[in-house]
């Protein structure tokens, strides 16, 4: 496979478990009144966004 087919395909990836990842995380804290579930979901995606973001556009960028 070419470098840019691997690159495409592993950006490609990222958005696409964004895409599940996020709407699962917000019906999860819809559906349960557990406070526990609610800090380890806000935890989580305080840190995962940030290395998302910087997935998303600054490895992106350097393709």
């Amino acid at each position: 496979m070419k470098s840019a087919t691997i690159k495409n395909f592993a950006f490609a990836n990222v958005v696409g478990n964004i895409i599940i990842f996020i709407p699962l995380g917000t019906y999860l804290s819809l559906f349960k009144n557990n406070k526990k579930v609610r800090t380890a979901i806000t935890i989580l995606s305080a840190i995962g966004l940030p290395v998302l973001l910087y997935l998303l556009f600054v490895v992106k960028l350097r393709l």
